[in-house]
């Protein structure tokens, strides 16, 4: 937490209670994990008793090349700050999209959409809250990619692994949620704006949850979505990343790739994800692994195979 944070969530609690002397990490985030920068913004705060003010330098020599069809890569060179940089703030058209919270001057904008040009700008970060003014913006686009039309999955059977969302050993009644019937991530009925349509499938707690579709019968995968839904208003995130293996026999099974962690710049909203594989590969089997983005809800729908 930047100290400005810090300081104003002390003050407004300062008026109910003697003094403050304790200092909290968010439950979530080990100590270990903060970078050192925070730890001496904070020192030079209680030390001097006024708070950092100086921005970090702006991000220079802006860098965005295309990774094919789905990915952007940023690069730039390094910000500087009095005391430290903390991180970055990368905007794609105007929207922030992602917080990095160390040095490094490069980044990977994956699961975009092919054959469509973004705008980047990016900012730096101090440990105090400061930001830097805004670098100069650079445009990048994706390639476009082959469309296939035979879709393969459609009504195809799966089954539910490592994670179960029909299992609840808490006996929850969010059976909107639930899959019992196994058929909502194979019926061609895309998941609406809202979670609550009975459309998704949802699994929460932060478990990773591992679904293996059968085609049947032998055929070549050339790309693979999946569809899944944030609302942080709801506690609904989407994952840190989704593998994605394929199998003749069921028993063996080979990574064809991984989709990284997407991110939408905004509080709610449905995305796909794509796996597009290099070469023709054929397959009977298809298992998709699912990585949380939270410890809260997971929700996914329709899983397509073409």
């Amino acid at each position: 937490m930047p100290t400005k944070e810090m300081i104003a969530d002390i003050n407004a609690v300062l008026p109910y209670v003697d003094n403050v002397t304790c200092f909290s990490f968010n439950h979530y985030l080990s100590p270990q994990q903060v970078p050192e920068v925070y730890y001496e913004t904070y020192k030079e705060y209680v030390d001097s008793g006024s708070l950092d003010s100086s921005l970090p330098s702006t991000p220079q020599n802006i860098f965005a090349e295309n990774r094919g069809s789905l990915a952007i890569e940023l690069n730039w060179t390094s910000s500087s700050d009095n005391v430290g940089v903390a991180g970055y703030n990368i905007y794609r058209d105007g929207v922030l999209v992602k917080k990095t919270y160390t040095e490094n001057d490069e980044f990977m904008d994956v699961q975009l959409e092919p054959q469509t040009s973004y705008k980047y700008i990016i900012t730096a970060r101090d440990a105090a809250g400061n930001e830097s003014k805004k670098s100069e913006a650079v445009v990048a686009s994706t390639s476009s990619k082959t469309n296939y039309d035979t879709l393969l999955s459609i009504g195809k059977p799966y089954t539910y692994g490592v994670a179960n969302p029909n299992y609840d050993p808490k006996g929850s009644k969010l059976e909107l949620y639930k899959d019992p019937m196994l058929k909502k991530l194979t019926d061609g009925n895309f998941g609406s704006g809202r979670y609550d349509d009975g459309t998704w499938v949802g699994i929460e707690n932060g478990k990773i949850l591992s679904v293996t579709m059968d085609l049947q019968k032998l055929e070549y995968i050339h790309e693979v979505e999946m569809e899944f839904k944030q609302d942080i208003s709801a506690y609904i995130f989407l994952p840190s990343s989704v593998k994605v293996e394929i199998s003749q026999d069921g028993n063996t099974f080979v990574e064809i790739g991984d989709t990284g962690q997407a991110v939408i710049g905004k509080i709610s909203g449905n995305k796909t994800l794509r796996i597009i594989t290099d070469k023709e590969v054929s397959a009977r089997y298809i298992r998709f692994t699912i990585h949380p983005g939270s410890f809260a809800w997971t929700f996914l729908d329709e899983l397509s195979v073409r």
